[in-house]
């Protein structure tokens, strides 16, 4: 699964420049479903981080509970900061946090250059046809057809 996904974060943040049309088609649809995937990343590392707060909670006040004269906070603490729940909790929500940092930087970033990168290119692209003759003409042409129909009601 993870060979498949990194395949398919390559082909979203790659571009063809000589298919720019296609690449500017395609990509408000890779843009929402990568995007709809950063934001289950972003909720996951959020709950992680919820239940991550909840289970230290839950552990410092059984502690509390069993806490005796010669105990001080910091050693509560610093107990709950050892505990295996805890600790498993805090494997978790660093999991979840590294993976929504991975997919910000390997491919939302990216994508946000990808399309930057593809109006620069048609922008080139169309600097580069404004100076064939035939593509004047033919630029002429549909002006003054254009033209035509609104002056003539056609």
């Amino acid at each position: 699964m993870e060979l498949l996904l990194d395949q398919q974060e390559r082909d979203a943040v790659a571009i063809n420049p000589s298919m720019v049309r296609d690449e500017f088609v395609a990509f408000p649809g890779l843009l929402s479903s990568f995007g709809a995937r950063y934001a289950d990343a972003i909720s996951f590392a959020a709950e992680k981080s919820e239940a991550l707060e909840d289970i230290e909670a839950e552990v410092y006040l059984e502690l509390r509970a069993g806490k005796t004269k010669e105990q001080t906070e910091a050693m509560l603490n610093a107990m709950v900061r050892r505990d295996t729940r805890v600790r498993m909790a805090r494997e978790l929500y660093l999991q979840a946090e590294a993976t929504k940092l991975r997919f910000r930087h390997k491919v939302m970033d990216p994508l946000y250059a990808k399309k930057d990168m593809l109006i620069s290119i048609g922008a080139h692209q169309r600097a580069e046809l404004s100076g064939d003759p035939m593509i004047k003409h033919a630029r002429r042409e549909s002006v003054d057809e254009l033209e035509a129909r609104v002056f003539t009601g056609r």
